[in-house]
């Protein structure tokens, strides 16, 4: 016999063993290949930009800000269109969605622009003429922008005579008085003067101020008349005034479930507000009472950013809030009747956000399997805090937790949440659908950095239903309107808000995930006006147009 034809037990052992590493390795490739959530895609698709704030080295407390972005459909052809807030005077900018990409529009748009240090957006049809219009909140005076029919925008004044150390940053719109038209709430920050700014020492390095060096500045309640001239009137409504609160985030929703807005705020170091609605426009803060000023230790925190799900789907709406490094973020889980806990422990996020410094959030369905996940953009704010704390950094890597049915978020590995994931030092964070293929795409504003869009690559084959709604005459955009799906099995509560996250504003569509449901499912929908209707849907996989009761 041939020796060299002979079977060597040993031999043939190992290189079944080699195989078989071979095997499990590529495995694990593809796995990690086809676990990708999101791609990075802002070059592609023609979108140029990096964000400035004249920062000259002085360390003007404005810096720390950022600023956001903001999801809308400004011409109404069904793309989602992009508008970027820069911290420098007239350098928004508008991207036109062409369906594959994106064109600078600005010129055209916005022949007035803004000058102040831009901040935040929130956007909704608030002159009742079926456009979508928005606000910019600045360092400076606060910008209205009025549709022209998708042509341009008209600049209005939001404040005739607004405060020279104004600082607003987020803001939203909505009934808040239950007259039909859209109200608007703006935060505001500190009292602060360019030409007065303090420099600190921070342990052996020069940088920002801690927050407390300077006073809070009162919030603004603005009250519409039905064509979007808006009166200014939290002092009479409820509003705290005062020099405690330093506001950073804001959402509007019916968090009590008595048929009427409010307000939750987020402050930078003081207690959070939970303005209760008595359904005529007045309030009362029951921060406290409801368990959602305070930690579960009875701190205040660095608030920043808010987002609201229904994450356990019991039917009631959750609030995560983002925070400074070494505080964690926060999720006060909805019992009803407005009463809240601190459940962030039990949903496993003490550890996954201590080191992190939290900004822009949202909760969406990103792999559509039926249960919102959690996205956070993060970045400190000073650019030294390595050499001062070796355990930190300036860039960060944002987060991804994905749902586990209600019970817990997990945090995604940095590689499987973005394909190629890079520290920066992020702020606005919103999303949109924006190519409607039914699965949610991010938009993150990095301070002092390039601009970025992550297209939804998760390669699950999830079902899918979109809900657009087109309000009555007065609410066009029907901010305010609840809808649940049903399918028999679940159900799943969602709610039209505007400029939610961080000082930035998401697609007012809904996407509803189905995991592998092929059945028909049943949407009611609560108007903003109390009305319901029912509509039964059979095509899944893409988007509903949903009109106002005596519009059908």
């Amino acid at each position: 016999m041939n020796k060299m034809n002979k079977k060597n037990p040993l031999t043939h052992s190992l290189r079944t063993i080699n195989f078989a590493i071979f095997l499990l390795l590529t495995h694990a490739i593809v796995s990690s290949i086809k676990a990708t959530t999101y791609t990075e895609v802002t070059d592609e698709l023609g979108i140029n930009f990096s964000h400035q704030d004249g920062r000259t080295g002085e360390y003007q407390f404005t810096e720390t800000a950022g600023s956001g972005v903001g999801w809308l459909d400004y011409n109404s052809d069904g793309n989602i269109d992009l508008l970027i807030v820069n911290g420098i005077s007239n350098n928004n900018k508008i991207y036109k969605n062409n369906g594959t990409s994106f064109t600078d529009v600005t010129e055209i748009l916005l022949p007035e622009r803004n000058t102040g240090k831009g901040m935040g957006i929130c956007s909704a049809d608030i002159n009742q003429d079926g456009w979508v219009d928005f606000l910019i909140t600045n360092y400076g005076n606060d910008f209205l922008y009025l549709n022209n029919k998708g042509k341009n925008f008209v600049r209005r004044n939001l404040d005739p005579q607004p405060q020279p150390y104004q600082w607003s940053t987020s803001c939203s719109f909505a009934d808040l008085d239950n007259d039909g038209d859209l109200d608007l709430y703006v935060v505001r920050y500190a009292k602060f003067l360019l030409d007065s700014n303090k420099a600190c020492q921070l342990d052996n390095a020069i940088g920002y101020c801690n927050p407390s060096a300077y006073e809070g500045q009162n919030d603004g309640l603005y009250i519409n008349d039905g064509k979007a001239n808006f009166t200014e009137v939290s002092k009479d409504r409820g509003i705290y005034i005062g020099t405690k609160d330093r506001g950073y985030g804001v959402i509007i929703s019916d968090i009590d479930h008595d048929d009427d807005m409010d307000i939750y705020v987020a402050n930078d170091g003081t207690q959070n507000r939970l303005y209760v609605n008595n359904g005529k426009g007045f309030f009362t803060d029951n921060g406290l009472y409801s368990g959602t000023a305070i930690n579960q230790n009875g701190t205040p925190e660095s608030s920043m950013g808010i987002a609201i799900s229904d994450i356990d789907r019991d039917g009631f709406q959750d609030l995560f809030i983002t925070h400074y490094s070494m505080e964690t973020n926060t999720i006060y889980q909805n019992y009803g009747e407005g009463n809240f806990s601190d459940m962030t422990h039990l949903f496993g996020l003490n550890q996954s956000s201590y080191m992190s410094m939290g900004w822009g959030t949202a909760f969406a369905d990103i792999n559509n399997n039926g249960f919102d996940d959690l996205i956070v953009a993060n970045g400190h704010i000073h650019d030294f805090i390595k050499k001062t704390d070796a355990r930190q950094t300036y860039g960060q890597l944002n987060q991804i937790f994905l749902n586990q049915k209600g019970k817990k978020l997990v945090l995604q590995k940095p590689n499987e949440s973005f394909a190629l994931p890079s520290k920066k030092s992020s702020r606005g964070l919103a999303i949109a659908d924006w190519n409607n293929d039914g699965k949610t795409d991010l938009a993150i504003n990095n301070i002092v950095d390039k601009f970025e869009i992550f297209k939804n690559t998760d390669k699950n084959t999830n079902n899918w239903i979109g809900i657009k709604l087109i309000g009555n005459k007065i609410n066009t955009s029907a901010v305010g309107a609840v809808v649940t799906l049903k399918n028999g099995e679940f159900s799943q509560r969602k709610e039209i808000l505007s400029g939610t996250s961080f000082m930035s504003h998401s697609d007012l569509r809904i996407i509803f995930g189905l995991g592998n449901t092929k059945q028909p499912v049943e949407i009611s929908i609560k108007w903003p006006d109390g009305k319901i209707s029912s509509h039964s849907i059979k095509k899944h996989n893409q988007y509903h147009t949903l009109k106002y009761p005596s519009q059908t």
